[in-house]
C-alpha cells in the first residue's frame, strides 16, 4: 500500500480516512481555511521538486471510524500507520465506546490523539488489560492524548492500569475512571518519563502499591494543572497521588481520596520533590491496619516539599499512636509553607512534624506552630 505520509504537490491540502474497502483515501482540507493557503504550499512544494530540493514529509491525519478493537477504521489500526508527527481523530455516532480486547494500545511516535470530549468517546479494557503505553522510544515534542475517557484498565503484569508513561506524553482534557485493583502503582497513571497532566479529572482508581490515582516515580517528572482527583484509593504511598520523582501540582483539587490498610498520605504521599501552588486538598483519609497508623490524611511528606497558596482543610489520620497529622504528616526531608490554610483536619490535627514557614499560614489549632510562624 501506497505510504500515504510520502509529499507530493497534491498531498500538502489533503488528510486520510479508511474507506470500506480497507484502503486510506484522501480528502482535502485547507488549513487556516483558506484555499489560496493550500495553493501557495502547492506551489512552494513544486519549486522544491523542480529543483530537485528534498521535501520534508508532511504529517498525515488519520480518521477512526471504527468502534472495533482493530481492523478497517480502527484505532488500533490508526496508530499502527502513524509516524512521529501524525494525527488521529474520530468520526463516529456519539456517544461511542471503544472496548479493548487484544491487548493495550501501544504509542510508539509522537502522535497526537484528539478525541470528540471526555464525555463523548470512552476507551476502556473491561480489566482484561491495560488501556494506553507510551514507549521510551516517545521523546521531543512527545504524544497527546486529548478529550476521551479511559476506564477499566488493568496491568496484571506492570504499573499503571489506565495509562503508563516512559516517554514524553501530554493528557488533557480527559477522564481516567475506574481503573487498577491489582497489585501496581499508579492505577490511573503510572509515570516515568516526562509527563503533562492538564484539565483532567482522575476518579475512583484504586491501587493495591500506591499512586490509586497517579504513581511518578524516580525517573518521572510531572506536571499535574488545572485537574481534579476524587474517590481514588490506594495501600502504600498517596491514596491520590504517590510521588517519587519530580512532581508540581498547580491550580488542583484532591478530594475524598483513601489511603487503606495503612500507608502514607491520602491526598498525596511524596517521597521526592514536590511543588504545589493554588490548589486544594480535602476530605481525604488515612486509615491504620492494625499496630500501623495512617499517616497524613491530606499529605505526607518524607521528602523535599514546597506548598505555597493552598488550602488544606478537612483530612483525617486516624491511629492509636497519637498525632499523625490529619493534615500534613511531616518526617525526614524538608517541608516549606506559605500562604496556606489549614483547618478543620480531625482525627490527627493540622499537623505532625516540623517544617519552614515563608509566612502567611494559618491553622485553626496548635500542631503547626513552626509552620504558622511569620
Amino acid at each position: 500500500m501506497t505510504n500515504p505520509r510520502a509529499t507530493t504537490a497534491s498531498s500538502v491540502c489533503s488528510a486520510y480516512q479508511y474507506t470500506s474497502s480497507g484502503n486510506w483515501s484522501r480528502r482535502s482540507f485547507y488549513p487556516g481555511g483558506t484555499v489560496s493557503r493550500c495553493v501557495a504550499r502547492q506551489a512552494l512544494v513544486v519549486a522544491l521538486l523542480v529543483l530537485g530540493a528534498a521535501v520534508p514529509s508532511l504529517a498525515a491525519t488519520y480518521t477512526v471510524t471504527s468502534k472495533a478493537d482493530s481492523g478497517t477504521g480502527s484505532l488500533r489500526a490508526a496508530l499502527g500507520m502513524a509516524a512521529n508527527g501524525d494525527m488521529i481523530n474520530f468520526n463516529l455516532t456519539y456517544p461511542a465506546t471503544i472496548t479493548l480486547t487484544s491487548g493495550y494500545l501501544e504509542i510508539s511516535m509522537a502522535v497526537t490523539i484528539t478525541g470528540p470530549g471526555a464525555a463523548n468517546l470512552t476507551i476502556g479494557a473491561a480489566r482484561a488489560s491495560q488501556v494506553f503505553q507510551v514507549d521510551s522510544t516517545v521523546t521531543g515534542v512527545g504524544a497527546t492524548i486529548s478529550g476521551v475517557t479511559i476506564e477499566n484498565g488493568f496491568n496484571s503484569a506492570g504499573n499503571g492500569g489506565g495509562i503508563s508513561n516512559y516517554g514524553t506524553l501530554a493528557v488533557t482534557d480527559s477522564s481516567l475512571v475506574n481503573n487498577g485493583g491489582g497489585f501496581m502503582y499508579g492505577d490511573g497513571i503510572y509515570n516515568n518519563g516526562t509527563m503533562t497532566v492538564s484539565n483532567s479529572s482522575l476518579v475512583n482508581n484504586e491501587s493495591s502499591a500506591g499512586g490509586g490515582g497517579i504513581f511518578n516515580d524516580t525517573g518521572g517528572t510531572m506536571t499535574v494543572s488545572n485537574s481534579s482527583l476524587s474517590g481514588n484509593e490506594s495501600v502504600g504511598l498517596g491514596g491520590g497521588i504517590g510521588n517519587a520523582g519530580m512532581l508540581t501540582v498547580t491550580n488542583c483539587t484532591l478530594s475524598g481520596n483513601v489511603l487503606e490498610l495503612e500507608g502514607e498520605g491520602g491526598g498525596i504521599g511524596n517521597g521526592g520533590t514536590l511543588i504545589m501552588s493554588n490548589s486544594t486538598v480535602s476530605g481525604n483519609i488515612a486509615y491504620p491496619f492494625k499496630l500501623f497508623p495512617g499517616q497524613g490524611g491530606g499529605i505526607f511528606n518524607d521528602g523535599t516539599a514546597t506548598i505555597r497558596f493552598s488550602t488544606i482543610v478537612g483530612n483525617a489520620a486516624y491511629s492509636e499512636q497519637g498525632n499523625t497529622g490529619g493534615g500534613i504528616f511531616q518526617t525526614g526531608g524538608s517541608l516549606t509553607l506559605k500562604s496556606t490554610l489549614l483547618a478543620n483536619n480531625s482525627a490527627g490535627g493540622n499537623c505532625s512534624g516540623t517544617g519552614t514557614s515563608d509566612g502567611y499560614n494559618l491553622s485553626d489549632d496548635s500542631t503547626c506552630t513552626s509552620l504558622t510562624a511569620t
